[in-house]
């Protein structure tokens, strides 16, 4: 997978403009051409964003993680329904755990 910087240097730019264009950030004035060239890169190496990276800088997961006593009590099976509702158009992991002897007892849940 193709990063910011190897798009930035494939087309001669720096990587602020890459990530401008990425972002759709309208601060910097970049020429149509120029975006369009970045554009072009970002299809041809099929560059897609680091939702790592942008957790990290940003602070913010955009993740919800239900630990739960018991999971056959009805009431957590709402909160879960109800912790999987999501805006449309955004995919927020939803992940519960529930604590218990033996073996980790986790399940990674991406309605």
């Amino acid at each position: 997978m193709a990063t910011m910087a190897e798009i930035a240097r494939e087309v001669g730019v720096s990587q602020g403009v890459v990530s401008c264009v990425v972002n759709k950030d309208q601060t910097l004035r970049i020429s149509n051409e120029t975006r369009a060239r970045v554009e072009s890169k970002i299809i041809e190496l099929g560059y897609s964003p680091n939702v790592v990276a942008q957790s990290l800088a940003s602070s913010r997961s955009g993740a919800i993680a239900v630990v739960m006593h018991d999971i056959a009590n009805p009431v957590y099976g709402e909160i879960l329904r109800g912790a999987s509702k999501r805006p449309p158009g955004r995919e927020w992991p939803c992940s519960w755990a529930m604590p218990l002897p033996g073996p980790k007892a986790t399940h990674d849940w991406r309605g």
